[in-house]
């Protein structure tokens, strides 16, 4: 008991004969500890960090405020609409991905995996949260290939009927199939072209058919329908320029260098998001970027990277 006495009562002496960083900035790397441990007692943060808890107490109040703001910069809040947008249709990720998922330690963020085998986050967080729940597998049919005759395996709800290296194969087989019967080309084709043109009377006729037949199935609208749709998309029009008019801030202001970097790395979302994130009007976001996609700088397959942005605006301004 003495021996016992003795050892709290240096711990006790070592714990307050400690000197504590009252006067030292806050370095980058305590910002980090503080922040990933700020659900810890601010007691328990204090001693591993040497400071008092009152210290701790500022530091976490100003790091909340610093967090806050940069979940309000205009980067931040497309970037919020953007995993929203991917939540549901971007966890497709190759096996070996799934695999580094399956091995990663549960300790390991999820962020730092993501960033590890260079996948989305929204993706590995969804695969990490059906892991967890159990409900990551799917039942397997098992069907025939039509082209090898090989098993081939598929979900239940979309059973394959050949293999990807044999769909060319099987697509040639049908339609050979279907010149031999005489049926009408579905494609335009050059066979399609030709079969035109010695039977023109005939594929009036076939053309006539199909008109009439997506007609009955209401896939060809009538000029009411179409009026009636033009007032819609018009009436939506006239809504998003008063939302984003009602908040733009930034109206008639000019275009920083920052906000094209934006528009180009946000090309695919739509006209309101990025002109509400931006608090700019939805005419003003539309021009802009049609003027951006003149340049070449987004294109319909994508927009391109930061990088190669700067690079052609260098360019641009040694040209002038």
């Amino acid at each position: 008991m003495r021996r016992l006495a003795h050892e709290q009562q240096r711990i006790e002496a070592d714990r307050v004969a400690r000197p504590l960083n009252l006067t030292d900035r806050w370095s980058p790397a305590d910002d980090d500890y503080l922040w990933e441990h700020r659900k810890q007692p601010h007691k328990q943060l204090a001693e591993t960090l040497f400071r008092t808890t009152e210290a701790i107490t500022v530091r976490l109040a100003e790091l909340r405020k610093r967090k806050v703001q940069q979940r309000s910069s205009p980067d931040s809040r497309l970037r919020m609409i953007l995993n929203r947008k991917t939540k549901y249709f971007s966890t497709h990720l190759s096996d070996r991905q799934l695999g580094a998922i399956l091995m990663a330690a549960e300790d390991e963020r999820t962020a730092a995996l993501a960033r590890r085998i260079h996948a989305p986050f929204s993706a590995v967080r969804e695969w990490r949260r059906r892991i967890r729940n159990g409900t990551c597998a799917c039942m397997l049919v098992w069907s025939t290939c039509e082209v090898c005759g090989k098993p081939i395996a598929s979900r239940a709800t979309a059973i394959k009927l050949a293999h990807k290296h044999c769909r060319r194969r099987r697509l040639a087989a049908r339609q050979r199939r279907e010149r031999q019967l005489g049926k009408p080309y579905r494609h335009s084709t050059r066979y399609v072209r030709e079969w035109r043109e010695r039977n023109p009377e005939r594929a009036e006729q076939l053309r006539e058919r199909e008109y009439l037949a997506r007609r009955e199935r209401g896939q060809v609208k009538t000029a009411e329908q179409k009026a009636k749709d033009h007032a819609a998309l018009a009436a939506y029009d006239q809504r998003v320029k008063a939302e984003t008019r009602a908040q733009a801030s930034r109206m008639g202001e000019p275009w920083s260098e920052e906000e094209d970097e934006l528009l180009v790395k946000y090309s695919h979302l739509t006209i309101r998001e990025v002109a509400l994130a931006l608090n700019r009007t939805s005419t003003s976001v539309k021009s802009r970027r049609h003027e951006l996609t003149k340049r070449g700088l987004i294109t319909e397959h994508g927009s391109i990277t930061q990088s190669e942005y700067r690079r052609a605006n260098r360019k641009k301004e040694r040209e002038k």
